[in-house]
């Protein structure tokens, strides 16, 4: 193997940054939290987490200025009540940030950006999100290359609501995640 750095893709970094932070939030002792979970809803969570006074928390990972950027476009179609009929009929297009700036009910208890240490600056962060970067060290081979186990909180992320997710929501993360677990254990 050559000294020179091997190129990692973003796809890898984005697996290790993430294994990074689920270890930084696991030392915070969350009563529970997953990788890859889509809470009904919502968008896909890169890590979803429940704090011990039963808030959710969701991390977006993010390993470039580009996907960052991405972020903004990020719009889903909910459901929602005709004010007429009192039906659930009316298509709303909402964009995730603009309901996290708004502290939108339906969004999680707090939002983090999760990414390498300088990549933003701080200015560039959304209203109300917070921001967790960990320190990036160079790859002389795939195993070596790793970010920091201490991730560094530089914005704290406000409580954008006080309604806790539905314990429903949060047996579904666990049954998710316990059959996650199985497949693995059998593949």
């Amino acid at each position: 193997m050559s000294n020179e750095s091997i190129k990692i893709s973003d796809g890898m970094r984005s697996g290790l940054l993430e294994r990074a932070l689920m270890r930084h939030v696991y030392y915070q002792g969350p009563e529970f939290m997953m990788p890859t979970f889509t809470p009904a809803g919502w968008w896909e969570c890169d890590v979803w987490a429940v704090t011990k006074s039963g808030y959710a928390v969701e991390y977006e990972i993010k390993v470039s200025r580009a996907d960052f950027r991405r972020d903004a476009q990020k719009y889903k179609d909910f459901r929602c009540h005709n004010a007429k009929s009192q039906e659930l009929s009316v298509w709303e297009s909402l964009n995730k940030l603009k309901m996290i700036a708004d502290k939108d009910g339906r969004c999680q208890n707090r939002f983090y950006y999760v990414m390498p240490a300088g990549m933003i600056e701080l200015a560039e962060l959304p209203a109300n999100c917070g921001l967790i970067t960990f320190g990036e060290y160079a790859a002389t081979d795939s195993r070596s290359h790793c970010f920091s186990q201490y991730g560094k909180v530089v914005k704290r992320a406000p409580l954008l609501h006080n309604v806790k997710p539905n314990p429903t929501l949060v047996q579904q993360g666990m049954v998710s995640a316990y059959h996650r677990f199985i497949r693995g254990v059998m593949a």
